[in-house]
């Protein structure tokens, strides 16, 4: 996953956008911060928060104030933050991660998928892909 497009998953405004930590050596507990270089949106639909972490340094794509829309591009992920291996963190909450201690330890609301192959609510371990639409 090092470096693929990050999608914003859901139409919304960036509240939050940071991309000046260095990403770190997989493996290493030598970290700056939690979060690491991150997205944060106030989805339109809901009114709710999305934070996207653990970006690739210097490759966030959008501002404080921005509009986006589903589809469009937000970063490439990274290794930035306390975390193990290149990956993208989501987490979906009512409170403003920018008006929270630590904002990956707010409640977690529930995910869902549309156009993929599996249920809204996937189970643990199960390979969510989009639907492709055959010709």
């Amino acid at each position: 996953m090092w470096k693929q497009k990050v999608l914003s998953p859901v139409s919304g405004t960036v509240i939050a956008a940071f991309d000046d930590e260095s990403d770190i050596v997989p493996g290493t507990e030598y970290f700056i911060s939690m979060e690491g270089n991150h997205v944060y949106l106030r989805i339109d639909a809901t009114g709710t928060y999305l934070l996207l972490n653990h970006l690739k340094q210097d490759s966030v794509t959008v501002a404080v104030g921005d509009h986006v829309n589903a589809g469009e591009v937000l970063g490439h992920v990274g290794n930035s933050g306390s975390t193990s291996e290149p990956h993208l963190h989501i987490h979906h909450q009512r409170q403003d991660p920018t008006q929270t201690l630590l904002p990956i330890l707010a409640e977690g609301l529930p995910l869902y998928f549309e156009d993929t192959n599996a249920k809204a609510m996937p189970l643990k371990g199960t390979e969510v892909t989009p639907m492709r639409n055959e010709p």
